[in-house]
């Protein structure tokens, strides 16, 4: 994601800082379930580009956990980009969601 992405979803006045709600009866999957960036649709991986995930710092309390993804440093529930959100950061990767679409990046 670019500096201009992320900095646009700041500026933009009709930006939400919460994630868009699930649809009805939807649930996140099981983690050994979510799947990789390279298993996502060719339409969402050009979108929204690979994420990089620079930097993990898990602890147990999740209010202090951060992952740096492209040089953005984000916290669980908060955008690192327009459509893009980080769902839970977890000891050895990130859960990300975009759309209805979660989906798990590591180390």
């Amino acid at each position: 994601m670019s500096a201009a992405c992320a900095q646009e979803s700041v500026e933009d006045p009709n930006f939400s800082f919460t994630p868009p709600p699930l649809p009805q009866g939807m649930t996140v999957p099981a983690y050994d379930e979510l799947p990789s960036f390279d298993e996502l649709s060719v339409e969402l991986r050009r979108e929204i580009g690979r994420p990089q995930l620079n930097i993990l710092s898990y602890t147990e309390d999740p209010a202090t956990r951060y992952a740096l993804i492209n040089g953005f440093r984000g916290r669980e529930g908060l955008p690192i980009g327009r459509e893009l959100w980080i769902h839970e950061i977890l000891p050895d990767g990130v859960v990300l969601r975009i759309q209805n679409q979660f989906f798990l990046i590591k180390l």
